[in-house]
């Protein structure tokens, strides 16, 4: 890579939707990314799928209208979008479809990551902040997923992806905060 690049990435998580637009260049050290734009929206999919199944009509709409602002915003200021969605749109009984008609309306692909797929990915944002040497072990738990990552140093040497986070624990809750007693666990793990 011999002149920077611009991309931004969407993360359709299982709570917040992000957009992180980052400048990619050489260095002797690798690939330096330094970030240029980042934005968040709060969606719940997560919850949603949780309660019922389902993404749902009103939180698709809100979903694809997220999204529209998100590329609209990065088109003129990046040279590559890349869309990855996560747990909640694997585990969604509408996810396929919704993902079908999005990557169809938004011109982009909508890439529906595996759980494997999650953990190395969020491995990679975080490996220049690991102990070079010795075993580590990588959390990175979200709204309806968690991923571990075993390390050997700074190399993933085994990953799995559970499915519990807190959009998918805090439906159990029938108060917030919860009282003695004041959970009830639809989640089976």
């Amino acid at each position: 890579m011999r002149q920077p690049i611009r991309i931004a990435a969407i993360d359709i998580g299982s709570d917040t939707v992000h957009l992180l637009i980052a400048e990619a260049s050489s260095s002797p050290d690798g690939t330096l990314v330094r970030r240029v734009e980042q934005r968040g929206d709060l969606i719940e999919l997560g919850r949603q799928v949780a309660l019922s199944g389902r993404v749902g009509k009103p939180v698709a709409t809100r979903l694809e209208a997220t999204l529209q602002r998100y590329l609209k915003f990065a088109r003129g200021r990046t040279d590559r979008v890349v869309i990855g969605a996560t747990e909640a749109l694997r585990r969604a009984t509408d996810g396929p479809g919704l993902v079908e008609r999005l990557s169809g309306e938004l011109g982009e692909p909508v890439r529906v990551l595996s759980g494997t797929r999650e953990a190395s990915l969020g491995l990679a944002g975080a490996v220049h902040r690991l102990d070079p040497a010795g075993s580590q072990l990588f959390i990175d738990s979200g709204g309806a997923s968690t991923e571990l990552t075993m390390t050997d140093g700074r190399r993933a040497v085994a990953s799995a992806s559970l499915p519990v986070g807190a959009a998918l624990l805090g439906v159990g809750l029938r108060a917030d905060p919860p009282d003695p007693g004041g959970v009830d666990c639809p989640v089976a793990v």
